[in-house]
This record gives C-alpha cells, structure tokens and sequence, in this order.
C-alpha cells in the first residue's frame, strides 16, 4: 500500500479528518468565480539539498466543498537518517482584497507528527503510533506553485519550496501554446453578468519587458520586473477564414483583458511572478496609460491550466466587480468550428 496512504489513514484513525481547505473566507469579494487553489504534488527548496514536501488535497469529509488536505515533509536527522514528518493542516484561502495587496493566495498553521511501529513491506506492524516533534509550522502560498514553510517551536527554518517542473525550473516553460479561454466578469450586484469563451494563441516575443507607466496610473498597479519574458497573445483563424466566429469571440476576450489597448502577457523568472498589463507599444517600451487599465495576476494553477483575477478595480478602491480569466490548454494549432456561432445551412 501507498506509504502515504498509510500515513493518512493513521492520521485519520488517531486525529479524525478535521483538517479542511475554507474557500468561504467572509470578506472575500467574488467567491463566485471560484478560488485560486494551492498545488497539489511535490515541492523542492532549490537552495537547500534533501529537503522536499509533498502536498495533497482532495474532497473534504464534511461534504460542504471545503477539501481536506494533508503533507509529508521529508528531512533527516543529526545521524544523517531519512526523516519523514507529517501534518494535516487547515488551509484558509485569501479574500480578493487580500490576495491583491499582499500576493499570498493560500496559508495555513499546524503542529508535525512522525509515525513509530508502522506497519512494514511483508510483515506485520505491531500497532502504529503517531508521536508529536514539538515542531509548529506555517505554510504561505505567494502563488499554486510557490510556498514558503516556515518552522518554529523545537526547530527553527524558513524554506523556499517550489512545485517540481521536471521540464524547466522556471514555470514560463507552460505558457506557449493553443488555450481554450473564457473570461467572467462578476459584481456582487448580480449573478455573474458575463462570460466570453474563445481560442487563443499564446506566443513568445524576442525581447524582455520594459514598461513606462503614465503619471496618471494608479500608484497601486504593479510595475512589471525589468527583464521578464514577454507574450503575444492573439486569436487564431478558425476552420473557415481569419474573420470567422472565433474572430468573434476572441473580440470579447481580447477586450476583457485589454481594454482598449493590446494584453501583453509577462512571466519573470526571478519573483516567480506573472500578470496581463493592457498597454501601447512605442519604441520598444510598453506604455500602459490612466484611466483604469486593466491588470490581472495571472498564476499557473497545474502545468495545463492558466487563471488569472483582474485586480485593477482593487487596487483602485472599487469594489464593484472582479474579472476571472481561466485558460486550460487544448491542442496546439486547434481552430474553432466554423458553424459554432452561424446556424447550419443545409446540408450541414
């Protein structure tokens, strides 16, 4: 059986499945729109060898749609022996406001255990106990893939822990390519008013990022790093000619992201951080002007699923709406069927 599966299953017998992922924080300001949720698999500090952290999430026990969660963090001791501690924390989710002002999208708070008389390969256990290290721990998520732990109590340490990308150590390796996109914008007024879905293109450009922002802009706005990498974004051709129904479509999305001016998208390596800015190319440098220009955090949820929250009403003191961006990979080259907005003719 699944070592890690043991090691719930005792956590569940001794402590029951209280542990719970709230997404129902009380301020949040458009939890309609779904919660950006932290990853779930392995995690490695680059800086430190040995030390990893698997981390998982899955439905809760309540049956009220907070997900239960549980970790391993793996370590050694003094003599150099493999250490295997285990918690199962309650994670809280951050509101949007707070998610806007600080970067932190998740966090969480616990004490770690380590299992003694487990049961092992090809005999039989003489009665599991789960014995506490006197160690407390807390988890902060600065995006899905990024966590700092840290320790306090009968050890002390900070750790800065990446999700694994056995591809690339820098996440940007996952965003070029074909996505399916669909925009929904939310006000707490009303049901979610509007949804715009299309085919887009994410592309590479031979250049890394300079801004200028407009003495104008709210001081609020986060000024991309000097020297992230930058994306197209563009809408593809569908089946029948360039100006078909994804045309159509993307007209929306393309909107909803850029205003009136084109979304660049950036990713910089060094922060691990990502957004969409609506700005103007002039030489070379892009210039994002006044009047509310649109700005969304964008995160890599799993390698195959991109989601951004447009924080540009946030950080300028309005309340009044939230835009969620979702973008989930399809295959590369993919075009929209032409007839998906034109009622077939006959024959078709």
């Amino acid at each position: 059986m699944n070592p890690i599966r043991v090691l719930l299953a005792l956590l569940v017998l001794c402590f029951g499945a209280t542990a719970a992922l709230s997404a129902r924080a009380a301020d949040r300001t458009s939890e309609r729109l779904g919660s950006i949720l932290p990853y779930s698999g392995t995690y490695i500090d680059w800086s430190t060898g040995g030390v990893s952290l698997e981390f998982d999430s899955g439905p809760g026990p309540n049956g009220d749609g907070a997900l239960g969660t549980f970790f391993m963090f793996h370590t050694y001791d003094q003599a150099g022996n493999s250490l295997n501690w285990i918690g199962q924390p309650a994670v809280t989710l951050t509101s949007e406001a707070e998610r806007a002002a600080t970067g932190v999208i998740a966090k969480a708070t616990g004490s770690l255990y380590y299992v003694i008389n487990g049961p092992c390969i090809g005999c039989t256990g003489s009665g599991a106990t789960i014995v506490q290290t006197g160690i407390n721990f807390d988890l902060a998520w600065s995006n899905p893939r990024q966590m700092m732990l840290t320790f306090s109590g009968a050890r002390t340490g900070v750790f800065h822990l990446d999700a694994v990308n056995y591809a690339s150590t820098s996440d940007d390796f996952f965003f070029p390519g074909t996505w399916s996109a669909t925009v929904v914008v939310d006000s707490p007024f009303a049901p979610p008013e509007k949804a715009n879905m299309a085919i887009l293109q994410i592309d590479a450009l031979p250049m890394t990022a300079h801004f200028a922002f407009d003495a104008n802009v709210p001081a609020a706005h986060k000024m991309p790093p000097v020297g992230a990498k930058l994306y197209r974004m563009r809408c593809p051709a569908d089946g029948a000619n360039g100006n078909g129904s994804n045309h159509l479509a993307c007209g929306g999305v393309m909107a909803d992201l850029g205003e009136t001016q084109e979304p660049v998208l950036w990713y910089d390596p060094a922060t691990k951080t990502s957004g969409i800015e609506s700005a103007v190319l002039q030489a070379g440098v892009y210039h994002v002007t006044a009047g509310s220009p649109a700005h969304f955090d964008m995160y890599v949820e799993r390698p195959n699923v991109l989601v951004g929250h447009d924080n540009s009403h946030l950080v300028n003191g309005d309340h009044s709406s939230v835009v969620a961006l979702t973008l989930v990979r399809i295959p590369t080259g993919t075009m929209r069927d032409p007839y998906d907005y034109t009622p077939p003719t006959s024959g078709h």
